[in-house]
């Protein structure tokens, strides 16, 4: 189909109806081929749904004659079940039995019933291992168990672990060969009465030697049939579009021409309130915006992914053999050395196509999309009004290596001064002065040059950068248009960022400030850096010989997570993480204690007093009104009018722990309707969701009636160089006249409750964010 010869309308249809649709579908019929071949049958669609639907009913089963064995009642295999696996969840006895059956079955054609029953007895044996090694010493237990990482097989689990144990002493009484077959036996007969899975045959395996074959019923071979059939008919790619998306309404579902079909929402989540106009204009224009993919990046992508290069967060590595140079006159030493090498490399090798597969998707797209004058992408809302793109992969609000890939279609003058900040914001000096960003741009020439002129050859200068592709997109777009002047016109996406937005808009939402200065909500000379701040204050709690390990990127995460209801748990690991990124020891006993308690208790309370103390106002009033009879719902309209419904429920579903499989999440076949009200919930996700509602707002006010090409990632903004003066203006603009209007009084009554006198600090002139130069930069 020649792309010059047929209506851009009927070619995305085309694409929607036929290549995306086949794109999914082969991929669905692949993906299941390549786990049943593995034996994983239970991780496909149709073994994901059996084992969802059906584990109910079975465990019922289970649980009944578990039952009438513990009465006394006799029957086949009672002996060996009751000894071995009566206190044993049947929950978890049935996930183990369904799970084997339908990985074995959905391998092979022919199994016999003796080898289907030694398996799932193997299965069942493995998991009350593991729980014995617990009890008995959970420190060994938890020790061994943190080497492993998601991509480590069943089987090494229990060769370490078993090892480990028996090292100490703690050996396990393995099962006999009969004892697995009638475990397996009676699981397996457990299955067959509650569900009738299974169908047996007689075979003559030669003369003397017959075999009881098993094999899945008739009635389950139609419903693992119905299963792929509902599959293939959801199956679907999202693609960019080469058609202008339709305009959502709030009685029209926009987007892709085949959006009815696809059954998308203007809002995820399942609701249907209609919203504002604001919001409709915002999302609809985002979705006119055109954009093209950059050949010059994706020439230098291509390469590296031929040629097994990555950089950044464009991940492509191959597997790695390790060369068997064990011989017969080997040490113990030199043999244990190999193993633990060898068995490192294939833990290695085991993640490697989960770190790749992103970019492999990324360079599939983009290599349909590439040679495209103009594409679009669908959005729409979540529940807090916050906008994305409607396709996963291949956006501007994907990752680096991503959002180097475009460029709006449509170009515009250029301004030297934002195309240079665009340069050294990407390179790293994402919280130098303005002057100095344009400064370093201008003073290294020789430098863009040698990367714009020969990325490949010089891949080293700009590998390293802090956001490596965006950074080569801009010194390619900083040569033409700057240095060689070949391009008079500019399509670059030129971005700024909010500096803790939520805590801007807290402090903005009181009128504090102290608070609002360390965010730059006020004017400054220089962009004030509160991470740094914070590590400054957190200094003052831990010894004198690891106060030089506090620096603004182990706060980072905390302080900038701090508005949206951060744990000390979650707070703990973010600071654990960038300590072991540069290199520290944390091997000491309450070392990590010790900086998190200085950080999470001592430092962010002492300089963000104002925003903690909204936000434990927000959990006490939100308990309050959850508690109330009848209450089941929080919902409000933002001062950009969207209408936010917080309807946060405990969900009503079967949760099975097994040290085998992990922690599963198995769905009861009959739906029983919503849970209770989760008022822990509610409490700790109000404050968050409040901020980002706020958020959408801002940006609904600034972007519903701009006319030029834009787009968004949240609390960062993205326009032309040509337009980005404007730009700045208007969201500046917008956040004061926001805040005039006091919107967490507005909140507070549409909740029904009041704002006590002391949270409003009421020090805070909103106009002076207009003359703050950082508040987004």
């Amino acid at each position: 189909m020649s792309n010059l010869q047929v209506d851009p309308f009927e070619r995305q249809l085309h694409i929607e109806t036929v290549e995306q649709k086949e794109e999914a579908i082969a991929r669905l019929e692949s993906r299941t081929t390549k786990a049943e071949q593995k034996s994983y049958a239970s991780s496909a669609v149709w073994g994901k749904k059996a084992l969802n639907g059906h584990l109910s009913a079975c465990s019922d089963t289970v649980s009944e004659r578990l039952a009438q064995i513990g009465n006394g009642r006799a029957g086949q295999h009672y002996a060996a079940v009751r000894k071995c696996v009566g206190k044993c969840e049947p929950e978890v006895l049935s996930l183990l039995a369904m799970k084997t059956c339908l990985d074995v079955l959905g391998k092979e054609s022919r199994p016999t019933y003796i080898v289907l029953c030694t398996r799932v007895g193997h299965s069942v044996q493995s998991e009350l291992r593991l729980r014995y090694y617990q009890e008995q010493n959970p420190n060994l237990f938890k020790k061994i168990s943190n080497r492993f990482h998601s991509s480590t097989g069943q089987g090494q689990k229990l060769t370490v672990l078993r090892k480990g144990f028996n090292d100490e002493g703690i050996p396990w009484s393995t099962w006999s060969t009969t004892t697995l077959h009638e475990v397996g036996a009676w699981l397996i007969d457990c299955i067959q009465r509650s569900r009738g899975w299974f169908t047996t045959q007689t075979s003559q395996e030669s003369k003397r030697k017959r075999a009881t074959i098993v094999r899945f019923s008739d009635e389950f071979l139609d419903l693992k049939d119905h299963i792929m059939e509902r599959a293939r008919e959801l199956a679907s790619c999202l693609w960019p579009m080469v058609y202008e998306p339709i305009d959502w309404t709030n009685d029209q579902i926009g987007g892709y021409l085949t959006g009815v079909e696809r059954g998308y929402k203007l809002v995820r989540g399942g609701c249907t309130l209609p919203q504002g106009d604001l919001c409709l204009e915002m999302v609809n224009r985002l979705q006119k915006t055109a954009y093209k993919l950059d050949k010059r990046v994706y020439e230098v992508q291509e390469h590296c992914f031929r040629n097994m290069i990555s950089i950044g967060k464009f991940k492509r590595q191959e597997r790695k053999e390790i060369q068997n140079t064990l011989t017969d006159t080997s040490t113990e030493d030199e043999i244990k050395a190999y193993k633990r090498k060898r068995r490192d490399l294939e833990d290695r090798n085991a993640q490697l196509e989960r770190e790749n597969v992103r970019t492999t998707e990324v360079m599939f797209i983009a290599k349909k999309f590439i040679d495209e004058p103009r594409i679009w992408l669908c959005s729409n809302y979540d529940y807090r009004g916050r906008i994305y793109f409607v396709q996963p992969t291949l956006t501007p609000q994907g990752c680096d290596p991503e959002r180097a890939l475009y460029l709006f279609a449509n170009e515009g003058p250029v301004n030297r001064f934002w195309v240079a900040f665009h340069v050294a914001t990407c390179f790293g000096l994402d919280k130098a002065t303005l002057s100095d960003r344009i400064e370093w741009t201008e003073s290294n020439a020789n430098l863009i040059t040698a990367i714009a002129t020969d990325p490949i050859g010089n891949m080293s200068l700009w590998a390293n950068a802090a956001e490596p592709w965006c950074f080569l997109q801009a010194c390619f777009e900083w040569f033409e248009c700057c240095l060689a002047c070949t391009k008079t016109t500019s399509n670059l996406m030129c971005g700024v960022d909010a500096t803790a937005s939520g805590l801007q808009h807290l402090s903005s939402a009181t009128l504090d400030k102290t608070s609002a200065s360390l965010v730059n909500v006020c004017k400054t000379d220089k962009p004030v850096d509160a991470y740094a701040i914070i590590a400054e204050k957190a200094k003052q709690h831990v010894r004198p010989e690891v106060r030089d390990w506090l620096n603004r990127r182990v706060t980072k995460r905390t302080t900038m997570c701090l508005p949206y209801g951060i744990s000390r748990h979650t707070s703990r690991g973010h600071v654990r993480d960038a300590l072991l990124d540069e290199g520290r020891d944390l091997s000491e006993q309450g070392l990590l204690t010790e900086i998190t308690t200085a950080i999470y208790e001592h430092a962010i309370p002492g300089v963000f007093a104002g925003p903690i103390k909204v936000m434990n106002w927000i959990k006490q009033v939100v308990r309050q009104k959850m508690n109330q009879p009848g209450a089941n719902h929080l919902q409000w309209v933002t001062p950009a009018g969207f209408v936010v419904r917080q309807d946060l429920r405990k969900p009503i579903t079967r949760r099975v722990n097994t040290h085998l499989m992990g922690v599963g999440r198995i769905t009861a076949s009959v739906y029983l309707g919503p849970g209770e009200v989760d008022v822990n919930h509610h409490c700790s996700a109000t404050s968050p969701n409040l901020v980002h509602s706020w958020d959408s707002a801002l940006l609904m006010f600034t972007f519903s009636c701009w006319d030029k090409p834009w787009t968004s990632i949240h609390d960062c903004v993205m326009a032309r160089s040509c337009d980005m003066d404007a730009l700045s203006k208007e969201i500046r603009l917008h956040h004061a006249e926001m805040y005039k209007g006091e919107p967490l009084k507005e909140w507070a009554e549409q909740i029904g409750v009041d704002v006590p006198d002391d949270l409003m600090v009421g020090d805070l002139d909103v106009d002076e964010v207009n003359d703050s130069p950082y508040f987004f930069c």
